[in-house]
């Protein structure tokens, strides 16, 4: 397809989009006095289709998320970019099975999915060491994490290499794609921050921290994991420095609030393409700001189910994509 062809994609995707929840929306649902109102609310808006399902949040999430996916997918030709968003999916999941497998646990309340390759496969592979059956963008890395965690045991050098192969497929695959490529360079880019901030508010070393890091095109890699290193003081000042004043300020109130402006630099980003004409951007930006709307609404109704305080809530809700 090119950008001329994905118009009537684009333009019913707009209309999809035009029925997505609002800040109003959630302020509704926040009104509400417990979760199963709140899901009743959801409900009767058609969230999740028209299945009942079993009536747990989770259940309706992953089908409102999957019908998301099926809308794109309708409109779409085969070999639209669109899967390089599930990649880090199919890497979560990778994780989540090489760790069963070394422990000999449950893992399959803990995929994700919408997902490439099917959550089995990945733990058929591991347990038989035999990874030729995968797909090629996840097959080398799943053959290296698996002799590295098996060699080594060492399960978080594992998730860094599971990290860092997933960031380089994605780099590979936006290719010359404007959209994508900003997209995945903004990823790479918080992944720094967040690294560094974590790694110097709770001592990391100057060689755990360099070998965490992804190259990136914005503030250096190795700046940002030797000011780690220093401490916080040092990490805020680079990024203060860098132009990120606001991501320092928001890292001194708490990682929660940090955390919380580097999600809405994801929304904020996707406003000069999700409302586009023309070309694939609009279908990609929909389905990004659908995984945060549902994110949004598990933290409304979970927070409800747990009695968290609305005011907390309230204070950790991301910016919406509409």
């Amino acid at each position: 397809m090119n950008d001329l062809e994905y118009a009537f994609a684009a333009a019913y995707i707009k209309t999809i989009a035009n029925k997505m929840l609002t800040r109003k929306d959630l302020e509704q649902l926040m009104g509400f006095g417990t979760a199963e109102e709140a899901i009743k609310f959801l409900k009767d808006r058609g969230y999740g289709g028209k299945s009942d399902g079993d009536g747990r949040l989770e259940g309706l999430l992953q089908r409102e998320l999957e019908t998301a996916w099926q809308e794109a997918y309708s409109v779409l030709t085969e070999g639209a970019p669109v899967d390089i968003l599930l990649y880090q999916n199919d890497f979560h999941n990778l994780k989540t099975v090489l760790k069963a497998m070394m422990s000999n646990a449950a893992w399959e309340e803990l995929v994700i999915r919408p997902c490439i390759v099917e959550p089995q496969e990945l733990y058929d592979a591991a347990v038989t060491a035999d990874f030729g059956g995968l797909p090629e963008f996840i097959r080398d890395t799943a053959e290296q994490a698996y002799e590295r965690i098996t060699s080594s045991n060492d399960g978080q050098l594992t998730e860094l290499l599971i990290d860092k192969q997933a960031f380089a497929v994605m780099r590979k695959r936006a290719g010359d794609n404007r959209f994508l490529a900003g997209w995945v360079e903004l990823n790479i880019f918080l992944a720094n921050l967040k690294t560094a901030v974590r790694g110097a508010y709770t001592g990391k070393t100057a060689q755990f921290l360099a070998g965490a890091m992804l190259p990136s095109e914005q503030i250096q890699a190795e700046r940002l994991a030797a000011a780690a290193a220093e401490g916080i003081d040092a990490v805020l000042a680079l990024i203060e420095a860098g132009g990120y004043a606001a991501a320092a300020e928001r890292a001194r109130e708490s990682m929660s609030a940090f955390e919380k402006w580097c999600d809405d630099q994801r929304m904020e980003y996707l406003k000069d393409y999700k409302n586009n004409s023309f070309g694939v951007e609009p279908i990609l930006a929909f389905l990004i700001g659908k995984q945060s709307e549902i994110q949004a609404v598990r933290m409304i109704v979970s927070g409800k189910e747990n009695r968290i305080p609305e005011e907390l809530i309230r204070e950790r809700l991301r910016e919406l994509y509409v």
